[in-house]
């Protein structure tokens, strides 16, 4: 399973199986965005999903959304940095309990 941080502050649970994404599990990150739009939660979104750096899934859903849409991103420092990590504990670089200060020494003895 991988759990994703979306613009939307919003988390996504996606089945992976045999290494590939599921179009079935996929279908439901659709699904929940025009459920988003039609309850006027949002305006409209646009998701891309990769694995391996092939490209799985890209929807964008909304009046007017395209896939080139333009967003201004703010107050996103949060999620754009827990992927990130997540990425690092993904690739083995760090894990999810270690103390801050294996990696900020100036952390020690906070």
């Amino acid at each position: 399973m991988r759990i994703l941080v979306g613009p939307l502050g919003f988390l996504l649970t996606l089945g992976v199986s045999f290494g590939q994404l599921s179009p079935a599990r996929l279908g439901k990150v659709t699904e929940y965005l025009q459920s988003e739009v039609d309850a006027n939660h949002v305006a409209g979104a646009v998701a891309l999903i990769a694995r391996h750096g092939e490209i799985g899934y890209f929807e964008a859903v909304g009046d007017g959304m395209q896939k080139d849409s333009l967003f201004r991103i703010a107050s996103m420092t949060k999620a754009i940095t827990s992927v990130a990590v997540m990425m690092l504990v993904e690739e083995g670089e760090i894990g999810l309990d270690d103390a801050v200060s294996k990696h900020l020494p100036e952390f020690a003895g906070h």
